[in-house]
C-alpha cells in the first residue's frame, strides 16, 4: 500500500489509523497544535499566581499573623516577636480562665474549625469524593463539589458544601457511610443548606449522650414554671441547651 505524505493546511483534518485491520474505517481527528514555549510559560505563571492568591485569601488570618511576626523580627530582632507571642498567650490564657464560654466561642472554635478545614477536610476532600462517586468527569475535565465553610462543635462538625449543578442531596445520603469512614467520623447526617445547591454535612465525632446525664435538680413548688418543663438534653448537647416540654392550650 502506497502512502502519500503532504503538508497539512491549518484546520485540515487528518486520518488517524488506530486499528490493525486494513479494511477498518479511519478515524478522523483534528491536527495537533503546538503552543509556543513563551505562551506556555505565561499560562503556567498565571496559574501559579492564581493559586497563591487563593491560598492567601483562604488563610488570611494565619498568613497575616506570620507576616507581622516576621516583619517585627526583621525590624527589631527576634526578641520582640517572641515577647509579643508570649504576651498574647498570657492574655488568651487569662481570658480562658476568666470566661471560658466566650473564649471557646470567639477563639477556640474558630481556630479548631480552621484547623479541621485545612488539615482534615480539604486535604482528603478530592480522594474521598472520587471514591464515593460524587464527582463528574466531562470531556476530560473533573468537576468537584466545593467546600464553603466548616463549623466545629463539641461533638460534631458541620460542613457546608456547594453541590454540582444538577446534583441532589439524595446522592450524598446514599454514600453517607463512605463519607463517615473517609473523614474518620462515626456518623454523617445530610441537611439542606442555606440556599438551593448547598447542603450541610454533619460529621458526628462522638456520641453526645454516651455519658449518663445526672438528674435535673427538683425545684420548689413555688418556683415551678408550667409554661416549659426541662426534660433533658438534646443531641447537640451544647452548653446551656436543654430540652423542654410545653403544654398545648
Amino acid at each position: 500500500m502506497a502512502w502519500e505524505f503532504r503538508k497539512l493546511s491549518p484546520g485540515e483534518n487528518v486520518a488517524v489509523e488506530t486499528q490493525r485491520d486494513p479494511f477498518a474505517a479511519p478515524k478522523w481527528a483534528p491536527p495537533v497544535w503546538h503552543m509556543p514555549e513563551g505562551l506556555v510559560l505565561i499560562v503556567n505563571t498565571v496559574r501559579v499566581l492564581v493559586r497563591v492568591l487563593v491560598f492567601l485569601v483562604r488563610n488570611i488570618v494565619p498568613v497575616s499573623i506570620a507576616a507581622g511576626l516576621g516583619w517585627l523580627g526583621y525590624r527589631f530582632g527576634w526578641t520582640v516577636p517572641v515577647l509579643v507571642l508570649a504576651l498574647v498567650l498570657v492574655i488568651l490564657g487569662t481570658w480562658a480562665a476568666a470566661d471560658r464560654p466566650s473564649f471557646v466561642r470567639w477563639v477556640a472554635r474558630p481556630v479548631r474549625s480552621w484547623w479541621r478545614l485545612v488539615f482534615i477536610y480539604r486535604r482528603d476532600w478530592q480522594p474521598v469524593l472520587v471514591t464515593a462517586g460524587l464527582t463528574k468527569v466531562h470531556k476530560g475535565r473533573e468537576y468537584l463539589p466545593s467546600l464553603v465553610r466548616v463549623r466545629c462543635g463539641p461533638t460534631s462538625d458541620r460542613v457546608l458544601v456547594r453541590m454540582l449543578k444538577g446534583q441532589a442531596p439524595d446522592a450524598w445520603e446514599r454514600v453517607a457511610a463512605n463519607l463517615a469512614h473517609g473523614f474518620g467520623a462515626s456518623l454523617v447526617r445530610v441537611r439542606n443548606g442555606d440556599r438551593p445547591g448547598r447542603i450541610w454535612l454533619e460529621f458526628v465525632r462522638r456520641d453526645a449522650l454516651a455519658i449518663p446525664i445526672p438528674a435535673l435538680p427538683v425545684p420548689d413548688a413555688s418556683d415551678v414554671d408550667l409554661r416549659a418543663l426541662p426534660v433533658g438534653r438534646p443531641k447537640t448537647a451544647h452548653p446551656g441547651c436543654s430540652g423542654s416540654w410545653k403544654p398545648t392550650s
